[in-house]
């Protein structure tokens, strides 16, 4: 973790999901610690901050609008605030409103400079009400995102429901998100440290992913598609990136996620990428310690995925033997 920028963890899941138990208890693993919460709620009161306890940090607020509806200036406001305060702020920890959509809450870590500059995105958690969550991923997209998304998914509530459906719901879960680390608990009580080793953009953890997405299934009842694509031959990274690029913007609607690790001509160390919605990045991994690359492998998670057409289409920068 860069000590020059601001740790973030977002905190998402729908209503009655658990977020602000889970928070408050997320806050206690970081006695000593000074920490600021961005608390998101639709309409002109925020409920949910009053019902944290503010003994050990600062809160605020934004209530001008969810943070779903579009990437607010609030919110580039309120990061900006925070960060005049870098030599008084340890943390930062996003709570969303129940029903939005955390993609417009993520872009600005991906696609603002001065953010990226000034904070580390460490991981998204999704909370999620075992009691209730299968409702809400038939009846909302939100909800199916809020998990696409997710590098953590905590199953909340679960001793309110039996083990075998327990089962089956993980294994529900797993199909629309099988990237992301998942636990389950109660009363928005979970093991923290688990939870923080999990940086899905370093190589080491990126690379844990594949095992379980390669044995899901490519599509699941919901629409929801997860393939891994897995290349020997080392790719013409620039070609690459500029359509990959072109999809993403093209199919933003369509792709959620994407991660992976990808090995490229002359190039002296794996590549690691990801992206939310349309955009990329893409950052250098650590060197293979034979110096021999490794097999290139890309992971997407959204709706009605072709992975054939988007095969093809890393196909063409292959290197030509």
């Amino acid at each position: 973790m860069s000590s020059s920028r601001i740790p973030v963890h977002l905190i998402t899941g729908f209503l009655g999901s658990g977020k602000t138990t889970f928070l408050n208890h997320f806050i206690r693993n970081f006695p000593g610690e000074r920490v600021v919460v961005i608390e998101n709620e639709v309409g002109k009161v925020n409920i949910d901050g009053g019902l944290l306890s503010k003994e050990t940090f600062q809160v605020e607020e934004l209530t001008a609008g969810c943070l779903c509806c579009s990437l607010n200036t609030e919110l580039i406001d309120v990061l900006e605030r925070i960060h005049t305060q870098r030599d008084k702020i340890d943390r930062l920890i996003i709570e969303t409103t129940g029903i939005a959509d955390p993609e417009p809450v993520l872009l600005p870590f991906f696609s603002h400079p001065a953010v990226e500059a000034a904070f580390e995105l460490i991981h998204t958690i999704c909370l999620v009400d075992a009691e209730n969550i299968e409702d809400w991923i038939i009846e909302t997209e939100e909800a199916k995102k809020q998990i696409a998304v997710a590098d953590v998914i905590l199953i909340n509530k679960s001793d309110l429901v039996q083990q075998d459906y327990l089962n089956l719901l993980t294994l529900e879960i797993r199909s629309i998100n099988p990237m992301a680390r998942v636990w389950t608990g109660s009363q928005g009580r979970f093991e923290v440290d688990p939870i923080l080793e999990v940086i899905p953009h370093r190589e080491e953890t990126a690379a844990r992913y594949f095992p379980k997405v390669e044995a899901a299934s490519a599509a699941n009842k919901h629409g929801m598609s997860t393939f891994t694509l897995i290349f020997d031959t080392p790719f013409q990274l620039q070609s690459l990136s500029n359509e990959l690029w072109k999809l993403l913007v093209i199919n933003a609607h369509q792709i959620y996620r994407v991660k992976g690790i990808i090995y490229a001509n002359s190039y002296p160390v794996p590549v690691i990428l990801q992206s939310v919605k349309n955009q990329l990045v893409m950052t250098d991994g650590e060197p293979d310690a034979d110096g021999i690359p490794g097999q290139s492998k890309i992971v997407f998670i959204g709706k009605n995925l072709k992975k054939e057409a988007i095969q093809r289409i890393f196909s063409r920068h292959l290197i030509q033997g």
